[in-house]
């Protein structure tokens, strides 16, 4: 998501911030995000055209010639730091999200954990959202010092089942596709 819209709309981007609670998952972010530099996309084309000389498959042709396409948007990006940091934001706001950002944050998007391959960790099963111990308040009240109001957004994605709403944000829109829902916050 975030090498998409760095990609998309890099000239009005400073920087991106990528942080996640499972190792494989930022590995994963690192490789996506380097496409935002020109060292990043130089490796994934000098790859693709190994994989292509290897396998002459039309997929790595294909995907050669997005990189033609892709390297245009990425040359028009303006992106200057890319960080990329383990954290539990439900832990509490991360230093390394501190000190990577010019306060605030102008944008902060996530894909809320659901479904059976991925979840909330936690040691018990029964909580319930709004507890004290709701994940999704505590990332909500994570966020808070890095935002400003009028001048941050959040975006959340997450399951139709969870409830998306906190009493120090307000809810800007709630859209609903399928089994998923997006809702965008600003902080009050």
């Amino acid at each position: 998501m975030l090498t998409v819209i760095g990609l998309l709309h890099g000239a009005r981007i400073r920087g991106v911030l990528a942080s996640d609670i499972d190792e494989a998952m930022l590995e994963t972010a690192g490789r996506n995000l380097s496409l935002l530099t020109e060292a990043g996309m130089r490796a994934r084309k000098e790859q693709l055209v190994e994989l292509y000389g290897q396998y002459g498959k039309p997929s790595h042709r294909e995907a050669l010639e997005s990189v033609a396409v892709l390297e245009r948007y990425r040359a028009a990006a303006a992106v200057a730091f890319i960080g990329v940091f383990p954290a539990d934001i439900t832990d509490g706001t991360p230093d390394a999200a501190r000190n990577g950002a010019e306060s605030p944050v102008n944008i902060v998007i996530a894909d809320l954990p659901y479904g059976r391959l991925t979840g909330w960790r936690s040691g018990d099963d029964t909580i319930r959202q709004g507890s004290a111990d709701d994940p999704f308040a505590r990332l909500m009240d994570s966020l808070l010092p890095l935002l400003r109001p009028g001048a941050s957004v959040v975006a959340l994605i997450a399951d139709k089942s969870l409830k998306l709403r906190h009493d120090r944000y307000r809810r800007l829109t709630l859209l609903k596709a399928g089994k998923r829902q997006v809702a965008l916050f600003e902080p009050v």
